[in-house]
């Protein structure tokens, strides 16, 4: 229940499974910036997943990013289901009215 969280790359009795897929890697001046595709949405999950792969989050030094840069995590769109539909809710959509 605490911070950092472990993951294992094998199934371990008793431990959320936890899944995503790299869908793009583009490297920038600041590092890499990856498109991704959450299959499960666990707590600390792509933090985690991301310094097991031996690539930490800009600026998360608790998973092992460079210290002293701002977190760079963000979300560029979201697709969800509800109901029947399929949701897209992007990043240019907030805050419009």
């Amino acid at each position: 229940t605490r911070v950092p969280r472990s993951i294992s790359r094998q199934p371990q009795d008793g431990w959320w499974d936890c899944r995503l897929e790299v869908l793009a890697v583009k490297q920038t001046s600041l590092g890499f910036d990856h498109q991704i595709q959450l299959i499960t949405g666990r707590t600390h999950q792509i933090r985690a997943q991301f310094q097991e792969m031996g690539a930490p989050i800009l600026g998360d030094e608790t998973y092992g990013g460079r210290p002293g840069a701002r977190l760079s995590l963000s979300c560029e769109s979201l697709i969800f289901r509800y109901r029947t539909s399929d949701i897209e809710v992007h990043r240019s959509d907030q805050f419009r009215n």
